[in-house]
């Protein structure tokens, strides 16, 4: 049976320690004016079935969008940090890591990333789980209140109007932002081809909508449709 093929693509808009080549399963996604190094595998968004104009504001899922457009055939499609990469170590009995890992981006590490082993390990967890995401960041208060304390409050009422209007199950479990403590940050997944595809049919018609009637600022709060 032919193993799946999982394609990897770090988003990237400034130099920052990579991985070596994995042949057709990694690449960079480079944004802005970055080039990565020589040998670097890389594409860039601006180009195909695009929605770079929309970076400012969409930060990370412009990137997204184009995979989900321009890129076929893909089985599971995983996207790291730049600074934060998936490291699938092995333990036996179970498939969770239950911290983050701090270490030095030496050649040896980042070649360890992209290893057969990594890779197998990542297999692994795919045979029990849908998907690979963080793990969790806890709060001490809910995803609502802690969006409404770093972050413009009119935005997050006009992100839940919005939900809303979506109906059947996404209305259903709104109240879930208001109970929950924790949520799994930095936009990292490796996801089916099946969920990537539902989740950005839904993501992008939403933002479509919603960008309109958010008043924007620049710098950080630029990008409060991708937030």
């Amino acid at each position: 049976m032919q193993e799946p093929l999982i394609r990897s693509f770090i988003i990237a808009h400034k130099a920052c320690p990579l991985p070596p080549c994995y042949g057709r399963n990694f690449t960079v996604m480079a944004k802005g004016d970055y080039t990565p190094p020589e040998g670097t595998p890389f594409v860039r968004h601006t180009s195909g079935d695009t929605i770079s104009h929309r970076d400012a504001h969409w930060a990370e899922i412009t990137a997204m969008y184009w995979v989900w457009k321009n890129v076929p055939d893909i089985d599971y499609v995983s996207f790291p940090h730049y600074r934060r990469l998936f490291f699938h170590l092995v333990h036996p009995g179970r498939h969770l890591l239950l911290d983050k890992i701090y270490v030095e981006p030496t050649p040896q590490v980042l070649a360890t990333l992209v290893s057969e082993h990594n890779m197998l390990a990542l297999r692994q967890k795919l045979a029990v789980a849908d998907c690979v995401i963080p793990n969790t960041v806890h709060f001490g208060h809910t995803i609502a209140s802690q969006y409404a304390a770093a972050h413009q409050k009119e935005h997050w009422a006009c992100f839940m109007d919005h939900v809303s209007q979506l109906g059947g199950r996404y209305k259903e479990h709104l109240g879930w932002f208001d109970q929950c403590f924790e949520f799994h940050p930095y936009l990292m997944a490796v996801l089916p081809w099946r969920i990537f595809d539902e989740f950005l049919g839904t993501t992008v018609p939403l933002l479509e909508r919603l960008t309109p009637e958010l008043t924007l600022s620049d710098g950080y709060q630029a990008r409060a449709p991708g937030f």
